[in-house]
């Protein structure tokens, strides 16, 4: 999904002041081989570069050939020197991992990880741990109607319980205005799926289609709710509805290595991983004398370095 057009439309729609680029080499058969790239501009404290910013992103060349990443790597290291950012960082894609000599020679070094965990679907009740199936079994229980919603009331009631959710974690929320300009870029690719219970939504969740791929993006549950196991029934509806529509690869998004617990949540749907990572050169020293909360404001949805 972020190798595509309607992402790329999408960061451009939602990311103030970020401005998109690509680059590109034709390889033997006459295709191009793309490395799509963004940059945010601050007059006050400069610029900084990502590939790919904003949530679990991943970027770098579009291709698990060595000659050709070398070939975009390079091209990428010129753009650099014309930018001259404050820090530079590449996400590894999970499933065309980066050489690392190469990036090395860029002056990218690894510097943090994460774990892409996914489920091949259909999936069945047979593939998942038995605290999940009995999960399962206790959220279906409650006999929900599940659907899929486009009402402005529940997009609304969403995003709402998200933030609070997320708010309470320490974390930055997604806005309405995110959403706003996912469906913008996806059209009815975004779907809203609700679990109602006597025609009040207690879960939610929101979920992409890009090819065969689902993309698992946003998940909530009303608090008083959670132990009901509700959302566990609403992700089993789905990932089966979607099975049974073509879809074959369902992506839980990245979970870091310290989100022991979410990782163990993901890995009993029948989960397997693929680790990747990111790359990152601080180019100034004058990013660590910037006081975080600043960075955190002036470059949203950005990774600048690893505090």
């Amino acid at each position: 999904m972020h190798c595509s057009q309607s992402y790329l439309n999408f960061l451009g729609d939602a990311l103030p002041n970020t401005v998109l680029d690509s680059l590109d080499i034709k390889i033997e058969d006459g295709t191009s081989v793309p490395f799509h790239y963004a940059y945010f501009n601050s007059k006050e404290l400069g610029s900084v570069v990502n590939s790919l910013p904003f949530f679990g992103s991943h970027g770098g060349p579009l291709s698990s050939q060595p000659v050709i990443q070398q070939k975009l790597i390079e091209k990428f290291s010129e753009k650099i020197e014309e930018i001259n950012p404050l820090s530079v960082t590449l996400i590894e894609n999970p499933f065309l991992p980066l050489d690392d000599k190469i990036l090395n020679q860029a002056g990218l070094k690894c510097v943090d990880s994460r774990i892409g965990q996914f489920t091949h679907l259909p999936a069945d009740m047979v593939d998942f741990h038995v605290k999940t199936r009995n999960a399962i079994r206790k959220g279906l229980k409650l006999k929900l109607e599940i659907k899929k919603s486009t009402d402005f009331d529940d997009w609304s009631w969403m995003q709402s319980l998200h933030e609070k959710s997320i708010r309470a974690l320490g974390g930055i929320p997604k806005t309405m205005a995110i959403y706003d300009s996912l469906k913008k870029a996806f059209g009815d690719k975004v779907e809203l799926w609700i679990g109602y219970l006597s025609d009040r939504p207690i879960t939610g969740l929101v979920i992409i289609r890009c090819l065969q791929t689902v993309e698992y993006f946003t998940p909530v549950v009303e608090e008083s709710y959670k132990d009901t196991q509700a959302l566990s029934a609403l992700i089993y509806k789905v990932m089966k509805l979607c099975g049974g529509s073509g879809s074959k690869l369902w992506n839980w998004g990245g979970t870091w290595e310290s989100q022991t617990g979410v990782y163990r949540f993901k890995s009993r749907w029948g989960a397997f991983d693929k680790p990747y990572r990111y790359f990152n050169q601080v180019r100034s020293n004058k990013i660590f004398e910037i006081p975080r909360d600043s960075l955190v404001k002036e470059f949203p949805y950005y990774y600048l370095y690893k505090y």
